[in-house]
C-alpha cells in the first residue's frame, strides 16, 4: 500500500481516457501461517493498463508458497464477498493473521485489510491480532466500515485453473463465493480424479455450447490447432439398460412402467433403478417424458441401428461438425439424470490415428482440458489464476505458453492473469509491456524479488536461470556482465587501493562463489575478487 497518492494520481489520469478494467494492485500479508510476512507488487506500470490482457508471474522454486499466494488471494475475495452481502461487519476469518489487499476495477482504487495505517507516512505497519478492518475507495477512508465495504465491486469472474491433484484452491460452492469457477481435478473437497476432470470438461463444453456454438468451436479449433492435432473432438457415451430403453418402437407406456415396476422387467434387480428419484420427479411433466421417449428412439436409429456405422455400441458427437449439439446435449442430461447413460469419454485425433484424451500423453491431456476450462469461463474484468501450467508440457510447450494465452484471450484487456510456476521456460519469452514479473526465494522466510519492466523476449534459458533462479554458468552472459561491473566499481578512485564495494555488489559476488562451479574459470575470478576485499 506504499506509495498510494501516486497510484491513485495515475489512476484518475488513465481512467479519464479508457475504462482498464480489473487489476490486482498490491497484496501485503503478515504473520501469515502459511506464506509468512510477505508484500507483493502484481501490477506497477499503469499507463499501459489498457492495451492488453495483463499478467503478473509468480516465479519460484518449490517452497515459496506460490499456491498459497494463490489461494490467499482467493479467501480475501471471499472475505470481501461475505461482508458485502452480510447485515454485520463480521468476517469469514478464511485469511488468518495480517492483510491488506488493493484492486482496481473500472478506475476505481478498492483497499481493504486488517494492518494497522499509518496516515503520516501513507504506509502500512503492525499487525494486531484484535486490529480492525478497514476499507477505503480512492484512498478515502470512511469511519463506518460496514457503509464502505457494502460499496466495494469484485470481479466478474474468479477463475482457478489447476491441472494438479493437490493444487491448492479452495473449493467453494456458488453460495460461498459465486462468481468462483474452480477447474481444478477436484470433484469434492477431497476427492479427485481424471475421470472426474474430463466429465467436468465435458459439461463445460456443453455449457460452452449452449452459450454460443460457433464462437466455441472457432476458439477450439485454435486450441486443436496449437497442440498439433486434427480438427475433430469426440464426445462419447455408452448407453444402460440398452436393450430395453434405446430402442425404435419404445412407448411412453413401456418408458414409465420400467421405472415404476422394477421387479417385473429386472427381476434380479434387489432395488430400484438409480434413476427412479429423477423419474419421480418428472413423471408428471408429460411433455418432457414425451421428449425423453422420443430423443431415445431417435438414438437408436442415429447410432445403434445405423448400419454405415462401425460403432453401434455408443452415442457419439464430433463437437467440430455436428449441428444439433445444444439440442441433443439437453436431453442427454436428462438421461444423465435418469442413469441410462455412463459417464463421457473424449477422443482425438493425430495424424490419421484416434486416441481417448485419458490415453493421450498427460501434456496434451492437461493443455486441452485446462484451455477448454479458461476458454469458457473468461469474461471481462475476471481475475484468473493458474498454478503451474507447465506441469507434464514439453519444453516448447512451455516457452510458447504465454505468447499462445496472450493471443487466445487478446480480447479480454479487463482481466488479470496470475501464473504461479516454477519453470524458466515459461519466462522465457515475455514482452514486458504486458507482464509483471516477481521472483520468489527462500531465505528466512520467502523473499520476494520484482522485476521491474522486465522483458525476457529472446532470452537464452540460463539468462532466466541466472536472473531469476540464481543458478550461474560460464555460457551466460550475464555472470560475465555482473563479474564486469563489480571489477569497474572496484577500479573506481585512487588506483593504488581497491575501491569499496556497494553491498548489492558485495551480496552478489557471494552468490557467485556459491553458484558458480569449482572448474569454473570465473570461479578463479571471483575468489580473487573476495580475497582483495578482504585484504
Amino acid at each position: 500500500m506504499n506509495n498510494l497518492d501516486s497510484i491513485l494520481s495515475e489512476i484518475i489520469e488513465v481512467r479519464h481516457r479508457h475504462k482498464v478494467g480489473f487489476k490486482i494492485i498490491e497484496l501485503e500479508v503478515v504473520n501469515n501461517p502459511f506464506i509468512g510476512n510477505l508484500k507483493l507488487d502484481f501490477c506497477d506500470n499503469l499507463e499501459e493498463l489498457e492495451d492488453y490482457p495483463f499478467s503478473s508471474i509468480l516465479i519460484g522454486p518449490n517452497g515459496t508458497g506460490k499456491s498459497n499466494i494463490l489461494r490467499t488471494l482467493i479467501n480475501l475475495f471471499r472475505e470481501i464477498y461475505t461482508l458485502v452481502n452480510s447485515d454485520t461487519a463480521k468476517r469469514g476469518n478464511y485469511v488468518q493473521g495480517g492483510f491488506a489487499l488493493s484492486y482496481l476495477l473500472d478506475g476505481q482504487l478498492y483497499s481493504f485489510g486488517n494492518l494497522e495505517y499509518d496516515e503520516n507516512d501513507n504506509s502500512l505497519k503492525t499487525y494486531h491480532k484484535k486490529q480492525k478492518l478497514w476499507a477505503k475507495i480512492n484512498d478515502y477512508e470512511n469511519n463506518n466500515f460496514n457503509e464502505e465495504i457494502k460499496k466495494f465491486n469484485l470481479p466478474a469472474c474468479i477463475v482457478a485453473s489447476s491441472i494438479m491433484v493437490t493444487d491448492k484452491y479452495p473449493y467453494l460452492s456458488k453460495e460461498e463465493l459465486p462468481t468462483y469457477n474452480y477447474l481444478g481435478v477436484r470433484s469434492s473437497r477431497r476427492s479427485s480424479g481424471t475421470r472426474a476432470y474430463v466429465r467436468k470438461t465435458v459439461d463445460i463444453i456443453q455449457s460452452s455450447i449452449n452459450n454460443n456454438q460457433s464462437e466455441f468451436t472457432s476458439r477450439l479449433k485454435d486450441i486443436l490447432e496449437y497442440l498439433e492435432l486434427e480438427r475433430r473432438l469426440v464426445i462419447r457415451y455408452k448407453p444402460i439398460y440398452k436393450k430395453q430403453f434405446y430402442r425404435n418402437d419404445i412407448t411412453e407406456t413401456e418408458f414409465r412402467s420400467y421405472f415404476e415396476h422394477r421387479e417385473e422387467h429386472f427381476p434380479k434387480r434387489e432395488t430400484d433403478l438409480w434413476g427412479t428419484s429423477r423419474y419421480k420427479k418428472i413423471a408428471d411433466d408429460d411433455n418432457l417424458v414425451s421428449r425423453i421417449v422420443e430423443f431415445l428412439k431417435s438414438m437408436d436409429q442415429k447410432f445403434f441401428s445405423n448400419e454405415e456405422l462401425e460403432d453401434k455400441t455408443h452415442i457419439i458427437y464430433d463437437v467440430m461438425s455436428e449441428k444439433s449439439l445444444v439440442e441433443d446435449f439437453q436431453m442427454i442430461n436428462e438421461l444423465k439424470q435418469l442413469d441410462l447413460i455412463t459417464y463421457p469419454s473424449i477422443s482425438l485425433k493425430k495424424k490419421g490415428s484416434e486416441f481417448d484424451l485419458e490415453e493421450s500423453s498427460s501434456g496434451e491431456y492437461a493443455l486441452l482440458s485446462s484451455l477448454i476450462g479458461l476458454m469458457a469461463s473468461v469474461k471481462e474484468n475476471s481475475l484468473v489464476f493458474i498454478d503451474e501450467p507447465e506441469v507434464s508440457l514439453h519444453p516448447n510447450w512451455q516457452m510458447q505458453y504465454m505468447n499462445y494465452l496472450k493471443d487466445m484471450f487478446q480480447g479480454y484487456k479487463s482481466c488479470h492473469f496470475i501464473i504461479a510456476t516454477h519453470s524458466h521456460f515459461l519466462v522465457s519469452d515475455i514482452k514486458g509491456v504486458n507482464s509483471q514479473v516477481i521472483g520468489l526465494k527462500k531465505e528466512e522466510g520467502i523473499k520476494p524479488i520484482h522485476f521491474k519492466n522486465v522483458d525476457t523476449f529472446g532470452w537464452s534459458a540460463e539468462d532466466v536461470l541466472y536472473n531469476i533462479f540464481n543458478v550461474a554458468s560460464t555460457r551466460n552472459k550475464f555472470v560475465a556482465s555482473d563479474i564486469a561491473s563489480i571489477l569497474n566499481e572496484l577500479s573506481q578512485g585512487d588506483k593504488n587501493e581497491v575501491n569499496i564495494l556497494s553491498k548489492d555488489k558485495y551480496e552478489t559476488i557471494l552468490a557467485l562463489e556459491a553458484a558458480l562451479k569449482e572448474n569454473d574459470p570465473l570461479k578463479k575470478v571471483v575468489i580473487s575478487i573476495l580475497s582483495k576485499i578482504s585484504q
